[in-house]
């Protein structure tokens, strides 16, 4: 069996691994997602699975596109358990989101779609930052590690490696390893 295909299918089954784990999280309690933010992946995370599909991403795109539908399903959890401190920045980051597609729609490439969509995604995660770092209980430090895992798998995953395709799983990475390390201090360093 083709490797590209094999790590395709472990990074999809570690999404889905993260996503329940934290779809349990927030269903007992533990987490509370911020909404806007939520929000603003499922849209970029559509974005950029369509750009990285579209551009060859073979099975390293799939994982994304698992990612969105999950993020879609935590939006609607968020209206319920999540936090709704919505800011000014958040607003602007949620139309910049769906603005993303203009670029693709006038150049015919989503190359540049791809790349504010991505460039959004890290806009949008300083208010779970910023939460996590008040609250580092707020946040599911398994489902972020599994899903840290699963972008290592979907960049190795890919069947073609452009700018469209790499450059979301390597900045996820990094934010996501941001997040990971906040938690993982934040949690060390306040009294119980």
């Amino acid at each position: 069996m083709d490797t590209k295909l094999i790590l395709g299918s472990i990074a999809v089954i570690l999404g889905l691994a993260s996503g329940i784990i934290y779809y349990i999280s927030i269903l007992r309690g533990k987490t509370r997602p911020h909404l806007y933010t939520r929000l603003v992946w499922a849209v970029v995370e559509s974005i950029i699975f369509l750009g990285q599909y579209l551009s060859g991403g073979g099975p390293g795109s799939w994982p994304t596109g698992v990612a969105a539908v999950l993020t879609y399903g935590i939006v609607i959890l968020c209206t319920k358990y999540g936090t709704t401190d919505i800011t000014f920045s958040d607003r602007v980051a949620l139309v910049l989101a769906f603005l993303c597609i203009i670029p693709w729609v006038i150049f015919k490439d989503p190359f540049l779609s791809v790349f504010f969509a991505a460039c959004i995604d890290i806009w949008a995660i300083f208010p779970t930052l910023r939460k996590t770092w008040n609250s580092p209980k707020s946040e599911s430090l398994l489902s972020w590690s599994v899903a840290e895992l699963r972008m290592v798998c979907a960049f190795f995953a890919l069947s073609s490696y452009s700018l469209t395709t790499y450059f979301y799983p390597v900045e996820a990475f990094v934010m996501n390893g941001v997040l990971i390390g906040i938690i993982m201090w934040r949690r060390r360093t306040i009294p119980r």
